[in-house]
């Protein structure tokens, strides 16, 4: 602010002479300075920023703004490989999910996910992968079951093959034994192969198979006894059969005769006792040679 002046007037009105003070302002009467207008004021302000911003960054200014630069563009990038591969996810996704339905039939599989019960195409997504492989993993299973079936069928057909060359071989050994399929494989004898398959299984493999396969058939009340065991204990059952017709045979082979020749066989004597070979009896022979065995218990 300019100092202000103070001005001595003497007024000489009614003979006072006490001075009258008036302050008067230096440069009163000058020209008083214009006011530079808003819109002029904005225009240099305008041309203030544009002269600063035509000045050259500093090395590490610039440094700064081109980092910034490439970090905006790697995650522009970025950002459209995500959504690329989304795209790409989504597709592949509907396509599996196609190729799944088509096999829904064949193995049996619940419906597979639909996108409208999902809130997020996350979740969705997840489903179908699991779902997926809920189907890879049905798959794998009914291969191996089916190679697993294949195989057991593979091997029914070589067992019951050996089966059939054993039978065809007894029967040319014992040819009074007439009856042999009708015996064996009668009615009753089925129904329990039913109840027990294992049991049956355990007498084909058996080397003595037709014996003990006829003996069942002739003894209906041993067979459904052993056809209510458990497999284990009616597998271990055949296998006593077996040892007791080995050790039959055995015990049936011929004794060194004497020089003084061969005793006088007694009338009515069994084979056994003759000291006859099992393979050299007939079958009713070798029949009631080991249901005796059987009754001994051996």
């Amino acid at each position: 602010m300019s100092e202000e002046t103070i001005t001595v007037v003497t007024q000489e009105s009614k003979g006072d002479d006490t001075p009258i003070v008036q302050p008067t302002i230096e440069g009163e009467n000058k020209e008083a300075t214009p006011a530079v207008e808003p819109e002029k004021e904005a225009e240099k302000s305008a041309e203030k920023k544009d002269e600063e911003a035509e000045k050259p960054l500093s090395e590490k200014a610039q440094k700064k703004v081109n980092d910034r630069m490439n970090e905006l563009t790697k995650e522009k990038y970025e950002a459209i490989e995500k959504a690329n591969r989304e795209e790409t996810a989504r597709v592949a996704l509907e396509k599996r999910l196609a190729e799944l339905e088509t096999k829904i039939p064949d193995l049996n599989l619940p419906p597979p996910p639909n996108q409208i019960d999902y809130a997020t195409d996350e979740e969705y997504r997840q489903a179908v992968v699991q779902y997926a492989d809920y189907v890879a993993d049905t798959k794998i299973r009914k291969t191996q079951e089916t190679e697993q079936r294949a195989r057991y069928q593979q091997e029914v057909h070589g067992r019951k093959a050996k089966f059939i060359n054993k039978i065809d071989d007894f029967k040319k050994a014992n040819p009074e034994v007439q009856d042999f399929e009708a015996v064996t494989f009668s009615k009753e004898i089925m129904a329990m192969n039913q109840h027990n398959p294992y049991l049956f299984e355990a007498v084909e493999k058996s080397e003595f198979g037709p014996e003990i396969g006829l003996y069942l058939g002739k003894n209906l009340g041993e067979a459904d006894r052993l056809a209510r065991l458990h497999p284990m204990d009616a597998a271990k059952e055949i296998w006593v059969m077996e040892q007791n017709i080995t050790k039959a045979k055995a015990e049936a082979k011929p004794k060194v005769v004497s020089s003084a020749g061969e005793p006088i066989t007694p009338v009515g004597s069994s084979a056994e006792a003759a000291g006859k070979k099992p393979e050299a009896m007939t079958y009713k022979e070798y029949e009631a040679m080991r249901m005796k065995q059987l009754k001994k218990g051996g």
